[in-house]
């Protein structure tokens, strides 16, 4: 029942020459071109990236997790990123994004509307950013079947009212595939909550 609080279009990509406005949420298809670690002041790093699709480029920045992100991040791979897209000067940048390396015959959207989970900073630190928090719940309902959901309302009720049982609800609420399976679960989950 931690539910999310949004859900991102994942079908929308849009290419870098068409973002012209500061503040723009976009998600790019592309290729990590090039990394490079930049010392700062003190003990402080940060990461920068180079990445490239059909249409220009744009940089990637990272403040926390340098090194880790370091290891990790394949130079030369094929990443969906998404955040945030900050302009100055004409230069676009992109802080903190999200990044998923594609990988060979991989089909690129899995369910149109991905869930975003609240989190703190203390969560994040721990990995259970949303994505994080996303994993664990699709791992979580991958493993439980209709009848581990125990229905809270009768049939017949459910039935005149048009409404979803209650293990469809949770799996429709955290992963929909559309906007019609979406609502019939927050209109089950809001019933039941107002019902009792």
């Amino acid at each position: 029942m931690h539910l999310p609080f949004r859900y991102v279009d994942k079908t929308q990509f849009m290419a870098i020459k068409d973002i012209r406005e500061n503040g723009v949420v976009a998600q790019i298809k592309g290729k990590l071109i090039s990394i490079e670690k930049l010392k700062g002041a003190g003990n402080r790093s940060r990461l920068t990236g180079l990445f490239k699709d059909a249409s220009g480029f744009m940089e990637l920045t990272w403040f926390q997790g340098a090194t880790w992100l370091a290891k990790s991040l394949v130079q030369g791979g094929e990443y969906i990123i998404y955040g945030k897209v900050n302009i100055y000067n004409g230069k676009k940048t992109m802080p903190h994004p999200e990044m998923e390396l594609i990988k060979t015959g991989q089909k690129l959207v899995d369910t149109s509307l991905e869930p975003v989970y609240p989190s703190t900073d203390k969560l994040t630190r721990r990995g259970l950013d949303s994505r994080g928090q996303l994993k664990l719940i699709k791992e979580l309902l991958a493993k439980i079947k209709s009848t581990d959901i125990l229905e809270t309302l009768p049939e017949d009720m459910r039935q005149q009212l048009k409404l979803c049982n209650r293990y469809q609800s949770l799996l429709w609420i955290h992963f929909p595939a559309n906007d019609q399976e979406k609502n019939a679960a927050i209109n089950r989950i809001k019933f039941e909550e107002f019902f009792f």
